[in-house]
């Protein structure tokens, strides 16, 4: 973990605990800037690592209330955006 103070001052601390298997941008995007192949590995990478949460969070018995499930964000009437 990188973090330019202390572990939970910054970016570590402030994404509500959520795991998410995306990123900032679409994948037709990444690919577009990057390649397919490098959007391949980009995309299994973000699954990988969300794995890799889970496993510690069972292995370590880490008490951290994870709950499966989906994010569904709020769409904002008349704007259209999520």
């Amino acid at each position: 973990m990188l973090e330019s103070v202390a572990i939970g001052f910054g970016a570590s601390g402030r994404n509500g605990g959520q795991i998410v298997n995306s990123y900032s941008r679409d994948m037709d995007v990444i690919e577009k800037q990057n390649g397919a192949e490098t959007a391949r590995a980009l995309g299994a990478m973000a699954f990988e690592g969300n794995q890799i949460i889970r496993q510690r969070i069972e292995k370590y018995q880490i008490n951290c209330d994870l709950k499966e499930g989906n994010l569904l964000p709020p769409v904002i009437r008349n704007s259209g955006k999520a």
